[in-house]
């Protein structure tokens, strides 16, 4: 069975049942930042600073860059062959089925996963208000985002997109605060401006660090290619989504540089400890100490967020992987426009991952997750290659400057997978990635293709 990039491909990705379209353009945007603004910028960021110095600003550039490259050729992809629906449609174009299913179920893997540590981590947050353990509120917590998305479609854009646009004017009101600060205290010598930046070595731990910083920066990045899941949930157009997912990349780009330069000027990089959230780190050395409840709470409501957007995300995912046959059936019904039993699914799968890493192993868990976290990078290349496989068929409608833009997206991308099996904090996870990848093809062929035969 091949994927074809014309308009009669067997409908492939596109059975899906027509759910009910209440989500606009406002709502699809704030989705994928809801995904991609969490703890991977509030905390997270953290390593990369560490990890890298100052020169994590390159790492972010570069980040920035290949996600807008990847973004760039999904849209023109979508451009050229309109309404096919999910990204995995677009996978499975110049792959193949294949591509389809291991993309689409190790996708899948990885937002339950993020789902199940979000939780844990507003647990965790919570745990000093609240009487009942870890395990439990992290339970409550998915048990509450799973009945905002199965009561309303409609009602989980909303709730969104109200996060969503809170995490923003935070971040918009701390670089504005740090301007503030740094403009009174220009010509003091303890806070003088740029002395932890410029009077700094740019690179404090060699070239070969900013390198490594990549693939943390990449993982927290991703999400904007999320944007073509909500095909059913909204009447946006191919041409509306393609500019939205262009558009997100480009601010994401925003959100992580602007923030992360005023952490440098105001903060010590070699002064973070690990775990620790730059942003609180920074308000304690303006002499802000209060501002470490306000981050809690900030940190609290992304968790919510990004709990919110994964469920939803991952739920989409099965139901794009039923369409293509690639998932049962079951995974299609719904209730208020929302996929039902998708979105049950996802959230049991989830509660099992929360209990596993609580009560049996912690450290295992944290392993498959750093591993999983490989695939956004497996993605993004079998997106960058099927679209240089379909554009040998249509290349009198497709920009050169695309195809260029894709193969400079797929080298950049390959440099980055080299860089995790050069880092000896990475390379094991990289390795256990290979072996899902792997594991899932093998399953494929053994099981899904004979059946398709």
């Amino acid at each position: 069975m091949t994927y074809r990039p014309d308009q009669n491909a067997d409908n492939i990705l596109d059975a899906s049942p027509d759910f009910e379209k209440p989500l606009g353009g406002r709502h699809v945007t704030m989705i994928a930042l809801g995904g991609m603004i969490g703890i991977g910028l509030l905390v997270g960021s953290g390593a990369g600073i560490r990890q890298a110095g100052p020169s994590v600003l390159i790492s972010i550039l570069y980040a920035g860059l290949l996600v807008f490259l990847v973004m760039k050729t999904l849209s023109e992809q979508m451009r050229v062959d309109p309404g096919r629906g999910s990204f995995l449609y677009y996978i499975g174009a110049g792959n193949g089925a294949w591509s389809v299913f291991v993309s689409g179920w190790l996708y899948w893997l990885y937002w339950v996963m993020v789902m199940a540590v979000e939780a844990l981590g507003g647990g965790e947050i919570l745990q000093p208000y609240v009487s009942s353990p870890v395990w439990l509120t992290a339970l409550l917590l998915i048990v509450f985002v799973t009945a905002i998305n199965i009561i309303s479609t409609r009602l989980f854009g909303e709730i969104e997109f109200i996060l969503t646009l809170f995490k923003i004017t935070f971040i918009v009101c701390f670089c504005l605060i740090c301007i503030w600060f740094l403009a009174s205290d220009f010509y003091t010598i303890k806070n003088a401006f740029g002395v932890n930046l410029i009077g700094k070595p740019f690179f404090p731990n060699g070239i070969r660090a900013t390198l490594y910083s990549v693939p943390i920066i990449m993982f927290t990045m991703a999400g904007s290619e999320v944007i073509t899941l909500t095909t059913k949930d909204t009447d946006c157009s191919s041409e509306q989504l393609a500019w939205l997912s262009r558009l997100v990349g480009i601010r994401m780009a925003g959100f992580y540089l602007l923030p992360i330069f005023f952490v440098l000027l105001i903060l010590p990089s070699n002064s973070l400890q690990p775990g620790q959230s730059p942003f609180a780190a920074a308000f304690k050395n303006m002499g802000f100490d209060y501002m470490v409840i306000v981050i809690n709470a900030v940190i609290v409501l992304t968790l919510v967020s990004c709990l919110n957007s994964s469920i939803y995300i991952s739920s989409r995912v099965l139901v794009s992987l039923e369409s293509a046959s690639h998932a049962p059936r079951i995974f299609m019904g719904k209730e208020a426009g929302s996929p039902f039993h998708a979105i049950l699914m996802c959230s049991l799968v989830s509660m099992t991952m929360v209990l596993f890493a609580f009560f049996v192993s912690s450290r295992a868990f944290d392993f498959l997750l750093n591993s999983s976290g490989c695939v956004v990078l497996i993605v993004y290349f079998l997106i960058t290659t099927s679209f240089l496989r379909c554009v040998k068929t249509r290349n009198d409608v497709v920009s050169s400057y695309s195809v260029i833009g894709a193969f400079i997206a797929a080298l950049m991308i390959f440099g980055t997978s080299i860089c995790l099996f050069f880092d000896e904090n990475m390379r094991a996870e990289a390795v256990v990635c290979g072996i899902l990848v792997t594991g899932t093809y093998f399953f494929y062929r053994l099981y899904m293709a004979p059946a398709k035969i």
